[in-house]
């Protein structure tokens, strides 16, 4: 009777050791499936930013999370570029270094995000600059920001809309990648993760209800990494899948293609004009310019990022100044066709 009970226990054990062994098995071959598929462990790659003069390069604002610090800027990305960046005294980067020579003058409104804004370019390079130099008779506003969405331009529009200011032509420039800011998705919490300059910011994001209205938030893009993602490729398939799961269910393209509606409702309610650009080479860029341009004017300047020869660096994806430069020559390009005639210089004149 006691061999018996003791064979039982033995019996149990084994069935326990079993399970444990076929788990890590069955994960063992789980790795090697993911690897093998081009999967790796989660890195977080820090990306070095400093500013001169030391500080924040960024401040608060109630409504839009952070904007720009007015003031002028030497900054150094990634131990290897430096640029200067100024902001005006709103916090938005400038479009000329002259007095405003006629307050008066129509004005053209440029939103974006960093590649708007001129990330990793001097002030002279971004292609607001150039667009300001190709129109003087004109008031160019560059009110593009580092990490900013869609949504981020409605919330601007209203705010400034509000103010009285009427601008003749607003330029929304849009790219693929604004689809999960606009919702906040844990897809750009983890993009964010590991930039300091990105630490103890809020974010506006806009989501839909049940009911497919839409509704506005903020919060901190907290970004919460799973335990073993950092030394297991499996773990960090895993993640992703789910991040990929959540993604599809914010439905941020539909999202993204309302809050242009809002945009273009409003400057339309103002007596203004919308052009919306694709700066982002990809397909899902140019299925929502397919998809809003029977009602919504779009224009395609999206330069080859894939050639690093318009790369600010060789593993960073902004475009450069030769980038901004094939930017502005087709934006201008095409707001000469428009009712813009304003223009005093040539397209060759303006390249270096």
């Amino acid at each position: 009777m006691l061999a018996l009970s003791k064979k039982k226990r033995w019996s149990s054990k084994g069935k326990v050791l079993y399970s444990i062994f076929l788990i890590f098995f069955v994960l063992g071959i789980g790795e090697i499936a993911v690897r093998a598929l081009g999967f790796s462990p989660w890195s977080l790659a820090r990306y070095t930013f400093e500013s001169e003069p030391f500080g924040p390069f960024f401040e608060p604002d109630a409504r839009l999370g952070y904007k720009g610090r007015p003031g002028v800027f030497r900054l150094i990305l990634s131990d290897t570029l430096r640029v200067v960046v100024s902001h005006d005294l709103r916090g938005y980067r400038i479009t000329s270094t002259f007095p405003d020579p006629k307050p008066d003058r129509p004005e053209i409104w440029v939103f974006g995000c960093s590649f708007t804004h001129g990330f990793g370019v001097n002030d002279y390079e971004t292609y607001p600059w150039m667009l300001q130099e190709a129109f003087p008779s004109h008031k160019v506003s560059n009110f593009g920001m580092d990490g900013y969405g869609t949504y981020h331009a409605l919330l601007q529009l209203e705010s400034l809309m509000a103010d009285g200011d009427i601008p003749e032509l607003v330029i929304l420039a849009y790219g693929s990648f604004h689809n999960q800011r606009n919702v906040s998705s844990r897809y750009w919490k983890k993009a964010l993760a590991g930039r300091d300059v990105a630490e103890g910011i809020q974010y506006p994001f806009v989501r839909f209800n049940a009911s497919q209205e839409l509704i506005r938030g903020m919060e901190k893009p907290v970004y919460k990494p799973w335990p073993l993602m950092r030394h297991s490729a499996l773990v960090h398939y895993l993640e992703n899948t789910v991040n990929n799961s959540e993604y599809t269910s914010l439905k941020p393209f539909e999202v993204t293609k309302r809050v242009i509606q809002r945009i273009d409702a409003k400057v339309s309610e103002y007596g203004s004009e919308l052009l919306v650009l694709n700066i982002f080479r990809d397909k899902e860029s140019t299925r929502m310019l397919d998809s809003i341009g029977g009602s919504i004017k779009t224009l395609d300047i999206s330069v080859d990022l894939n050639d690093k020869s318009v790369r600010i660096l060789p593993g960073d994806g902004h475009p450069n100044r030769h980038g901004h430069r094939q930017m502005a020559d087709e934006l201008i390009k095409y707001l000469n066709t428009q009712n813009l005639h304003h223009s005093v210089y040539s397209i060759d004149q303006l390249k270096p």
